[in-house]
């Protein structure tokens, strides 16, 4: 489900127009823990090569390019790293829509 998700991205024209959908307590059980295997050094943040690991686990074929412009959408707060809040925040929006 995460390597369709995250083929499936698009960066909506009107990002605050995204949909939330409400996550059930198993879900957010399962989204921490996917969240939690991607990072490595357990900094309870995501950075590039993390993501670029996790996404090479999943058997993703997404060019480098590509890779950072998802990378970015998910990083709202442009640190250089996906904290927990924006993975779960990107997982409950619209970005999971083809």
């Amino acid at each position: 489900m995460l390597l369709e998700a995250l083929t499936a991205m698009k960066t909506p024209r009107n990002p605050d127009r995204r949909k939330k959908r409400p996550l059930s307590g198993d879900e957010l059980a399962d989204i921490e823990e996917q969240f939690d295997e991607c990072d490595a050094d357990g900094d309870q943040r995501i950075d590039f090569t993390e993501f670029s690991q996790l996404l090479e686990n999943l058997g993703a074929d997404i060019p480098a390019a590509q890779r950072r412009s998802r990378f970015d959408e998910i990083d709202s707060d442009r640190n250089g790293a996906i904290d927990r809040r924006e993975f779960t925040e990107w997982w409950r929006t619209g970005s999971l829509s083809p």
